[in-house]
Protein backbone atom coordinates (compact mmCIF):
# COMPACT_ATOMS: atom_id res chain seq x y z
CA UNK A 1 0.00 0.00 0.00
CA UNK A 2 2.80 2.37 0.92
CA UNK A 3 4.39 1.92 -2.52
CA UNK A 4 1.11 2.59 -4.35
CA UNK A 5 0.43 5.83 -2.52
CA UNK A 6 3.98 7.24 -2.27
CA UNK A 7 5.94 5.47 -5.01
CA UNK A 8 8.60 3.89 -2.74
CA UNK A 9 8.97 1.33 0.05
CA UNK A 10 10.03 1.99 3.58
CA UNK A 11 13.36 0.52 4.70
CA UNK A 12 11.57 -2.23 6.60
CA UNK A 13 9.39 -3.10 3.58
CA UNK A 14 12.41 -3.09 1.27
CA UNK A 15 14.32 -5.46 3.59
CA UNK A 16 11.31 -7.81 3.72
CA UNK A 17 10.98 -7.75 -0.09
CA UNK A 18 14.68 -8.56 -0.56
CA UNK A 19 14.43 -11.38 1.98
CA UNK A 20 11.42 -12.88 0.17
CA UNK A 21 13.20 -12.61 -3.18
CA UNK A 22 16.30 -14.35 -1.80
CA UNK A 23 14.18 -17.18 -0.36
CA UNK A 24 12.33 -17.56 -3.68
CA UNK A 25 15.58 -17.79 -5.65
CA UNK A 26 16.99 -20.33 -3.17
CA UNK A 27 13.82 -22.44 -3.41
CA UNK A 28 13.92 -22.38 -7.21
CA UNK A 29 17.60 -23.39 -7.23
CA UNK A 30 16.88 -26.25 -4.80
CA UNK A 31 14.03 -27.50 -7.03
CA UNK A 32 16.26 -27.40 -10.12
CA UNK A 33 19.01 -29.30 -8.30
CA UNK A 34 16.47 -31.88 -7.10
CA UNK A 35 15.17 -32.43 -10.63
CA UNK A 36 18.69 -32.82 -12.01
CA UNK A 37 19.58 -35.31 -9.26
CA UNK A 38 16.42 -37.34 -9.96
CA UNK A 39 17.24 -37.37 -13.67
CA UNK A 40 20.79 -38.56 -12.99
CA UNK A 41 19.54 -41.35 -10.69
CA UNK A 42 17.09 -42.77 -13.21
CA UNK A 43 18.78 -43.12 -16.62
CA UNK A 44 16.66 -43.24 -19.73
CA UNK A 45 15.65 -46.71 -20.89
CA UNK A 46 17.15 -47.74 -24.23
CA UNK A 47 15.06 -47.51 -27.39
CA UNK A 48 13.55 -50.84 -28.35
CA UNK A 49 11.01 -53.41 -27.21
CA UNK A 50 10.85 -54.18 -23.49
CA UNK A 51 9.01 -56.69 -21.29
CA UNK A 52 7.94 -55.61 -17.80
CA UNK A 53 7.95 -58.03 -14.86
CA UNK A 54 4.16 -58.44 -15.27
CA UNK A 55 4.65 -59.54 -18.91
CA UNK A 56 3.45 -56.28 -20.49
CA UNK A 57 5.26 -55.45 -23.77
CA UNK A 58 6.38 -51.82 -24.13
CA UNK A 59 7.93 -50.17 -27.19
CA UNK A 60 10.27 -47.24 -26.39
CA UNK A 61 10.95 -44.75 -29.17
CA UNK A 62 11.95 -41.15 -29.83
CA UNK A 63 9.30 -38.64 -30.85
CA UNK A 64 9.89 -36.02 -33.55
CA UNK A 65 10.78 -33.61 -30.74
CA UNK A 66 13.57 -36.05 -29.73
CA UNK A 67 11.85 -37.00 -26.46
CA UNK A 68 11.46 -40.59 -25.30
CA UNK A 69 7.96 -42.03 -25.23
CA UNK A 70 6.37 -45.44 -24.86
CA UNK A 71 3.61 -47.49 -26.44
CA UNK A 72 2.06 -50.57 -24.83
CA UNK A 73 1.16 -53.65 -26.87
CA UNK A 74 -2.54 -54.51 -26.64
CA UNK A 75 -4.70 -57.14 -28.25
CA UNK A 76 -8.34 -57.03 -29.23
CA UNK A 77 -10.29 -60.20 -29.92
CA UNK A 78 -13.40 -60.13 -32.09
CA UNK A 79 -15.22 -62.43 -34.51
CA UNK A 80 -12.43 -62.00 -37.07
CA UNK A 81 -9.59 -62.97 -34.72
CA UNK A 82 -6.98 -61.19 -32.64
CA UNK A 83 -5.84 -57.70 -33.60
CA UNK A 84 -2.61 -56.31 -32.18
CA UNK A 85 -1.84 -52.61 -31.71
CA UNK A 86 0.36 -50.26 -29.72
CA UNK A 87 -1.40 -47.73 -27.47
CA UNK A 88 0.38 -44.51 -26.61
CA UNK A 89 1.55 -44.36 -22.97
CA UNK A 90 3.82 -41.30 -23.16
CA UNK A 91 6.51 -40.81 -20.55
CA UNK A 92 4.46 -42.69 -17.93
CA UNK A 93 5.07 -45.87 -19.90
CA UNK A 94 8.85 -45.53 -19.46
CA UNK A 95 8.71 -46.12 -15.72
CA UNK A 96 10.64 -49.17 -14.56
CA UNK A 97 12.30 -49.89 -17.92
CA UNK A 98 16.06 -50.42 -18.24
CA UNK A 99 18.64 -52.45 -20.16
CA UNK A 100 17.56 -55.49 -18.16
CA UNK A 101 13.97 -55.28 -19.45
CA UNK A 102 14.92 -55.31 -23.15
CA UNK A 103 13.13 -58.14 -24.95
CA UNK A 104 15.52 -60.90 -26.04
CA UNK A 105 15.33 -61.96 -29.67
CA UNK A 106 14.10 -65.44 -28.65
CA UNK A 107 10.92 -63.91 -27.18
CA UNK A 108 10.46 -61.67 -30.23
CA UNK A 109 10.88 -64.78 -32.40
CA UNK A 110 8.22 -66.71 -30.43
CA UNK A 111 5.72 -63.85 -30.81
CA UNK A 112 6.37 -63.56 -34.54
CA UNK A 113 6.15 -67.29 -35.12
CA UNK A 114 2.82 -67.51 -33.22
CA UNK A 115 1.15 -64.42 -34.71
CA UNK A 116 2.93 -64.02 -38.09
CA UNK A 117 3.59 -60.39 -37.08
CA UNK A 118 6.75 -58.56 -36.09
CA UNK A 119 6.53 -57.61 -32.40
CA UNK A 120 8.35 -54.33 -33.00
CA UNK A 121 6.32 -52.86 -35.87
CA UNK A 122 3.32 -55.26 -36.04
CA UNK A 123 3.72 -55.75 -39.79
CA UNK A 124 2.93 -59.11 -41.35
CA UNK A 125 5.94 -61.36 -41.81
CA UNK A 126 6.09 -62.13 -45.51
CA UNK A 127 9.47 -63.40 -46.75
CA UNK A 128 11.20 -66.61 -45.63
CA UNK A 129 13.89 -64.87 -43.60
CA UNK A 130 11.37 -62.81 -41.62
CA UNK A 131 9.12 -65.81 -41.05
CA UNK A 132 12.08 -67.89 -39.84
CA UNK A 133 13.36 -65.07 -37.59
CA UNK A 134 9.93 -64.07 -36.27
CA UNK A 135 10.58 -60.38 -36.98
CA UNK A 136 11.62 -58.14 -39.85
CA UNK A 137 15.09 -57.17 -41.07
CA UNK A 138 14.85 -53.47 -40.11
CA UNK A 139 13.44 -54.30 -36.68
CA UNK A 140 16.30 -56.72 -36.07
CA UNK A 141 18.73 -53.83 -36.62
CA UNK A 142 16.77 -51.37 -34.45
CA UNK A 143 16.52 -53.85 -31.57
CA UNK A 144 19.89 -55.58 -31.86
CA UNK A 145 18.36 -58.99 -32.65
CA UNK A 146 20.10 -61.55 -34.85
CA UNK A 147 18.71 -62.02 -38.33
CA UNK A 148 19.25 -65.28 -40.24
CA UNK A 149 20.90 -65.54 -43.63
CA UNK A 150 18.76 -67.03 -46.39
CA UNK A 151 20.37 -70.47 -45.99
CA UNK A 152 19.85 -70.36 -42.20
CA UNK A 153 16.21 -69.32 -42.69
CA UNK A 154 15.54 -72.15 -45.14
CA UNK A 155 17.14 -74.63 -42.73
CA UNK A 156 14.95 -73.36 -39.85
CA UNK A 157 11.82 -73.67 -41.98
CA UNK A 158 12.84 -77.12 -43.30
CA UNK A 159 13.52 -78.39 -39.76
CA UNK A 160 10.12 -77.18 -38.60
CA UNK A 161 8.37 -78.73 -41.57
CA UNK A 162 10.01 -82.09 -40.76
CA UNK A 163 9.02 -81.73 -37.11
CA UNK A 164 5.36 -81.25 -38.13
CA UNK A 165 5.26 -84.45 -40.17
CA UNK A 166 3.71 -87.28 -38.12
CA UNK A 167 5.98 -90.28 -37.66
Amino acid sequence: RHYNSRGFLTEKQELAARSMRTKTLATQAARRASKLAAKAESPEPPIGVHRRDDGEIVKVYRTQAKNLAAKILTDTIDAYGTHWSFEYAGKRGLKGLSNETLLPFEDARKFGRLTSKCISCLRDLSDERSVAAGYGAKCSIYNGWTYPSMSEALEILRTEALADVPS
